[in-house]
């Protein structure tokens, strides 16, 4: 296999520990959990890790000495919890599709498990729905018939209602659900053949549900991690490769992976596994498929760059505001305006923000007063609140944006945000461009947050979840912030784990 093939995917050592801890044999996976445990405290472990603890947990579950069991079993059952509440409040949705003779598929993480080692032993934010485009319209009027609520697509006339390549989002309280166009979603070949490929049936709660065989998952695994949008991507792909490796038919995997043009990320992730020291899907291809797999891996990349920049340019276009938009900015947004507006114009990604901030500094100015301790206040309607500035132009750019300052460099801060709209749309929060958390609708939860090290100020930013503008966004004009300031010891809570927004 070429080296570029190897060179695809990094592997760290921590990784390889984590992978052979949740999927290698009791005692190879013991020596492992115990080798990366007297090499860093539990608590100082890498986000890929953490990410695998549940898995991990259930592979060792009958090692009763290893360290931190307690803290592992307790992510496992938290996970457990959270799996079967998801599944049991989409149950009706999936009953109600079978009725209406809907093909449907439960894809990738909730798939895994059923084939692998039983829910809990994978971490997951929402269950993934894949249908054709054809039933797209019909599935999504049974999930809001279902009580689920669409957190994506606009309502104003200025938006397509096309999904594009992405998911539509559903929530009902604290279960997610992406439903997929199996026609719109890349890999086109490899979704639709999920839907035509004879499912298989998995049995939760007296009811029967549809996934696809485990080699479909090992090729849709293989892309999603070599893909690795989001930074645990690739060891949960590793992981769910090597747990559905015994269930893989491998003269069907390879067959598969040629018909839907998937052998090269399969090879890549394959190659990976192997230098972790970790079993891969037990594919071994051709030579002709070899040199076949090189050549598309070489022609793919300028390929998937030119998907990027495509993509990149649709959203700049889809997040464009209006010019009477641009011009409330100009004229109210102070002396950082020039740089505030680039930002906007170029599509107001996270990314972009961090980088302006990090080499110019913040967009708001400094606020003249500290926060005072307890303060609640509604920062965009009161002009004299301490410790604060707030955008006077957040509802025509779309971004409720707001600068704290505060006394010395506190511990922590805990932020409680509350607003009219929350009750019925979603929004992301940002600081200083760093995503933090995801305000979900009717969920009072998700308005608490919590910051560690925030240093003298931060700047705050709500910004919507979906292509919307001022006609069609209600926004939180009317927002109530509440901070409390934790100036030492030890704070309640770590800063909330990052989302995936750009």
């Amino acid at each position: 296999m070429s080296d570029r093939l190897r060179r695809s995917v990094p592997v760290s050592h921590e990784d390889s520990l984590a992978l052979l801890s949740s999927v290698g044999r009791p005692h190879e996976a013991r020596l492992a959990w115990l080798d990366l445990m007297s090499r860093m405290p539990f608590d100082e472990i890498s986000e890929n890790t953490q990410r695998l603890i549940p898995a991990i947990y259930w592979n060792l579950r009958e090692c009763r000495d290893i360290p931190e069991r307690d803290r592992m079993r307790g992510a496992f059952k938290h996970a457990w919890a959270k799996n079967t509440r998801m599944l049991h409040d989409l149950l009706p949705t999936l009953e109600a599709l079978r009725l209406a003779g809907i093909n449907y598929r439960l894809i990738k993480g909730i798939a895994v498990q059923f084939l692998g080692n039983g829910l809990g032993s994978r971490s997951m934010g929402d269950l993934d729905l894949l249908v054709s485009a054809a039933d797209m319209k019909v599935t999504e009027e049974i999930l809001l018939s279902m009580g689920f609520r669409r957190n994506t697509l606009s309502v104003c006339d200025r938006h397509p209602r096309s999904i594009g390549d992405g998911a539509v989002n559903f929530n009902k309280r604290e279960s997610h659900v992406d439903l997929h166009a199996a026609e719109r979603k890349f890999p086109v070949a490899l979704l639709t053949s999920m839907l035509s490929d004879p499912p298989l049936q998995a049995e939760f709660g007296r009811r029967t549900l549809l996934i696809p065989s485990a080699e479909l998952l090992v090729l849709h695994a293989s892309v999603h991690g070599g893909q690795s949008v989001s930074a645990t991507d690739f060891v949960q792909a590793a992981c769910d490769i090597s747990t559905l490796a015994p269930s893989v038919d491998i003269e069907k995997l390879l067959r598969l992976a040629r018909a839907t043009e998937t052998l090269t990320p399969l090879m890549a992730m394959d190659a990976a596994l192997e230098s972790a020291g970790v079993a891969p899907s037990g594919a071994r291809p051709t030579a002709a498929d070899q040199l076949a797999a090189t050549f598309r891996a070489r022609a793919a990349k300028p390929s998937a760059g030119l998907r990027k920049s495509m993509r990149a340019r649709q959203l700049v276009a889809e997040r464009r505001l209006s010019q009477p938009a641009m011009d409330d900015v100009k004229q109210d947004f102070g002396a950082p305006s020039r740089r505030y507006r680039a930002w906007l114009r170029l599509g107001r990604f996270s990314a972009v923000e961090r980088t302006l901030i990090r080499t110019s500094g913040r967009f708001l100015g400094e606020p003249a007063s500290s926060w005072p301790l307890g303060q609640a206040a509604r920062v965009f309607e009161d002009a004299h609140v301490k410790g604060v500035v707030a955008s006077q132009s957040a509802g025509s750019a779309m971004d409720w944006r707001f600068r704290l300052r505060f006394a010395g460099d506190p511990r922590a801060i805990h932020v409680h945000l509350e607003a009219a709209a929350m009750e019925h749309i979603d929004a992301y929060v940002y600081c200083d461009g760093i995503p933090i958390t995801r305000v979900v609708a009717g969920d009072e939860g998700s308005r608490n947050f919590t910051v560690t090290e925030p240093g003298r100020d931060i700047e705050i930013s709500l910004r919507p979840t979906w292509a919307v503008c001022e006609n069609c966004y209600p926004g939180f004009d009317d927002l109530l912030v509440t901070v409390e300031v934790d100036s030492g010891g030890s704070a309640s809570a770590d800063t909330q784990g990052r989302i995936s927004s750009d």
